[in-house]
């Protein structure tokens, strides 16, 4: 019975402490429903967009990786050029997994996003959006690996572990909302992003037990880019994001540099660099063609995480295509 409960309490204290951050990205620039849902439609030259992205933290290291994967679709209702305002729908479905698989985060949103044009041109608009989440958050201890299945060689997780709590499904279930803010400001040169979300705006209770749910924390975000354009088909694009929640802060910063070779197409290479704080510095390539982008990024641990012991490593796949009218 004392295995038991110590199991159940290191669960319920990973769930804790797992909760203080949310599921981000490096790539976080073509992944816009986890960063802003005002950012939804921005630069789509289409109807419509569907991303995914992949993403494998701290694997090489003493610890499990964690694995988070992520598809979304974006789809204009309205022409691009149309003198009304846009409205952009977007979809996503969104799953986390740690230690093995033991906890596993589920997210499906919606959301819609409003671009009212300011001017006639649209080089200035402001976006506001809506998302909505049903989020599943899960403990599976069919893949913990428990006292019995030790052996002369170590732990077996093939054995059987004669233990009738490897059963249990512990499921946490809510409803989210989140709201976001976005200006951009598009010149023959330059174009300018600024805006910013509050995640879990109606701090949703979570928890495995009827005495034992706790509010889940705003989590606040801040989001900028300017983008620079030469008349030799070059780009050069600053990003940057913060991000609060509880008592964790991120902030994001980098840029990159893009080589277009068939602006009709959208055909460009891309390199960047970026750091974020305390944490990491990345390298991305990408590369555009004819409406499909392809984007890598890999994570030089800088931060606590890394130790003389424990060399953990990350990196993470993009892949989108856009199409339509």
């Amino acid at each position: 019975m004392k295995k038991y409960i110590l199991l159940i309490g290191l669960a319920y204290f990973k769930v804790f402490i797992a909760s203080g951050q949310d599921p981000f990205f490096s790539q976080f620039f073509v992944s816009p429903m986890t960063i802003n849902p005002a950012l939804i439609g921005n630069d789509l030259v289409k109807s419509t967009r569907v991303q995914s992205n992949a993403r494998n933290q701290w694997w090489g290291g003493t610890s499990l990786p964690y694995s988070t994967k992520t598809i979304q679709i974006e789809r204009r209702l309205n022409s691009r050029n149309s003198e009304n305002n846009e409205i952009v729908l977007g979809l996503m479905f969104l799953n986390e997994r740690s230690n093995g698989g033991i906890l596993s985060n589920t997210f499906f949103s919606g959301a819609v996003n409003v671009k009212k044009k300011l001017d006639e041109k649209g080089n200035s608009i402001i976006s506001g959006a809506l998302s909505c989440s049903y989020n599943n958050r899960m403990i599976d201890l069919s893949n913990a690996t428990f006292q019995s299945q030790f052996g002369s060689f170590g732990f077996i997780r093939t054995a059987s572990n004669y233990d009738p709590i490897s059963t249990f499904n512990l499921n946490s279930k809510y409803i989210d909302f989140n709201a976001g803010l976005n200006y951009e400001k598009k010149s023959q040169k330059f174009d300018f992003n600024i805006g910013g979300t509050l995640f879990h705006v109606g701090k949703p209770d979570e928890g495995f037990a009827p005495n034992g749910k706790y509010p889940i924390d705003f989590r606040k975000v801040i989001t900028s880019s300017i983008k620079y354009r030469s008349e030799k088909n070059k780009e050069v694009e600053f990003l940057a994001n913060f991000q609060n929640q509880n008592k964790s802060s991120l902030l994001t910063y980098g840029t990159t540099y893009s080589l277009i070779f068939d602006e009709i197409k959208g055909s460009k290479l891309t390199y960047g660099l970026f750091h974020r704080v305390n944490e990491s510095i990345y390298p991305y390539v990408g590369i555009k063609y004819n409406g499909m982008n392809l984007g890598f990024s890999y994570d030089i641990i800088t931060g606590s995480a890394k130790t003389s012991f424990n060399t953990v490593q990350s990196f993470e796949l993009s892949l989108g295509y856009v199409f339509g009218n």
